[in-house]
């Protein structure tokens, strides 16, 4: 999908409610050649067992796109050292995902979107609790360890907002929401680790708080491969949309080119 052709359509989607998820149909008002056509996400899926899945989701008819909206946030969850580094013994399955996910954060970061990371990291055993005991290994992320930092290769110059997390959801005991309501954002581009743990437990947060979660594919990575195919069906069938990497920068471009025609019209 080329992000000229997209961009107005993507935009267009986020402001009203789209089709039912898996409907490759375009909105009944837009071009039919506008690029702005979601196939089901069953087709992106290689493990039979996830593929089923989502197939049975899509032929329910039950569930729809929200689209984004008027002021999205990218969120990057978890994608710092310890995760990230091959070296620590945290360590996740994140190769395939750097170089999406820096290309991600340069069009948000051009196009003035906010960018935030989350790192876990704790100041005293006693913020664990009982995760702690359940994960003990956490305890090596204490606020001095080297391992508490954002992956440079994702924020190279450290202009980034980095938001300390002590839970599975970024929400949880975090000032997230906070500075999110204080930039006025309405929807959340979500990428990280891990797809079945932190990311989807911060979606489904995210859309209780009435924030619209989008989650790109090619962004996110789990230690398992089925595990993270079986939650991106379960997210993009309860809690949000799952979108490809080359859709969300279009409607990034759509929404905030919108934007900037609202701002020339008003003045």
């Amino acid at each position: 999908m080329e992000i000229a052709t997209a961009a107005h359509a993507c935009a267009a989607n986020s402001r009203r409610r789209g089709p039912a998820v898996g409907d490759t149909r375009a909105m009944p008002d837009q071009p039919t050649n506008a690029g702005a056509v979601r196939p089901p996400l069953s087709e992106s899926l290689r493990d039979d067992r996830a593929r089923d899945l989502a197939r049975l989701y899509e032929s329910s008819g039950l569930a729809q796109h929200l689209g984004m909206g008027n002021r999205p946030a990218v969120l990057l969850i978890d994608l710092f050292r310890a995760f990230t580094d091959p070296e620590s013994p945290l360590a996740m399955p994140v190769g395939e995902l750097i170089e999406p996910t820096a290309r991600l954060l340069r069009e948000a970061r051009a196009l003035g979107v906010p960018v935030v990371h989350t790192i876990v990291r704790y100041h005293h055993d006693a913020e664990l609790g009982v995760l702690g005991e359940k994960n003990p290994v956490l305890r090596l992320l204490t606020s001095d360890s080297p391992l508490a930092a954002v992956d440079p290769r994702l924020d190279p110059d450290g202009a980034d907002l980095v938001v300390d997390k002590k839970g599975a959801s970024a929400f949880h005991a975090s000032t997230l929401r906070g500075i999110l309501n204080a930039l006025g954002v309405d929807s959340v581009v979500v990428a990280g680790v891990s797809t079945s743990g932190c990311v989807r437990a911060t979606v489904v947060d995210a859309i209780q708080l009435g924030l619209r979660p989008i989650v790109v594919r090619e962004c996110t990575a789990d230690r398992s491969a089925f595990a993270h195919e079986i939650a991106l069906a379960d997210i993009e069938f309860r809690y949000g949309d799952v979108e490809s990497l080359e859709y969300v920068i279009a409607g990034l471009h759509g929404i905030v080119g919108d934007r900037k025609d609202d701002d020339a019209r008003r003045n």
